[in-house]
């Protein structure tokens, strides 16, 4: 269930550093993003693409720089008509798009494929408020010393997280698809190295922050936090300021 289907849009403003704020009637908080049907049609193509990419691990390994290209060729044409520049996307997906970027350069990609590559993984998470809450979930129960020093095993430990709290079989899929390939990854060399360089950039911008908790706490779809919805809930509107995982676990224990 998606929380903000109750209330009625009252504003849209892009706002530099903080993304494109929707501001609803009865809402305490704007959310983040909006995806327009122009634009949910072409993150679901974009999507797609990288999903079954995905697929063939050892093509990626072999001929990244071709994939690459290709896929911002289809990135490009998918979303650039209809998407708004880096510094109106919301923090989490700004930080994701620095992330990618340095992980990408520093497997030897060029600087203007890993922009392009960057920015399309970025503006999924932008628009793609499923994807978004979830990582961002994962992002504000890491250890961040454990994704630099022992990446595979925080890495892990975070996905095993994700498998208890989320009930969508075609989302958790995904996410298992997603665990093998990344462990297959931090095997080698030159790849644990790049993660650990996009790491070190920190998760603050990913993590949850007031607002985002406001409205993740009115989803259905997931155990935001390890908390039930009905947890959840009780405490939404009178406790997004004050928010953290570990008060709030303990505030309705």
């Amino acid at each position: 269930m998606e929380a903000r289907d109750k209330y009625l849009v009252k504003d849209i403003k892009p706002v530099d550093g903080n993304g494109v704020l929707v501001y609803y009637d009865g809402a305490l908080y704007p959310a983040r993003g909006f995806p327009t049907d122009q634009i949910f049609l072409s993150m679901n193509i974009v999507k797609r693409v990288l999903r079954e990419s995905l697929k063939f691990p050892l093509l990626f390994l072999h001929s990244n720089k071709r994939l690459i290209e290709s896929f911002n060729s289809i990135g490009e044409v998918s979303f650039y008509a209809s998407v708004p520049p880096k510094y109106v996307l919301c923090p989490a997906a700004r930080k994701i798009d620095d992330m990618v970027y340095i992980f990408l350069e520093e497997i030897g990609i060029s600087p203007v494929e890993a922009a392009l590559m960057a920015r399309n993984i970025a503006y999924i998470f932008e628009f793609d408020n499923a994807y978004r809450y979830r990582i961002q979930d994962l992002a504000s129960e890491a250890i961040e010393e454990e994704l630099i020093n022992n990446p595979s095993m925080e890495i892990n430990r975070l996905l095993s997280i994700f498998l208890e709290r989320d009930s969508d079989p075609i989302i958790t899929s995904k996410f298992k698809m997603f665990k093998r390939y990344i462990s297959f990854a931090l095997m080698i060399p030159k790849y644990k190295k790049a993660f650990k360089r996009a790491m070190e950039l920190g998760l603050n911008g990913i993590k949850y922050d007031h607002e985002d908790w406001y409205w993740v706490c009115q989803r259905t779809d997931y155990l935001y936090g390890g908390l039930s919805y009905e947890d959840r809930i009780k405490h939404f509107d009178v406790y997004p300021k004050l928010y953290t995982l570990t008060g709030l676990k303990a505030m309705v224990s």
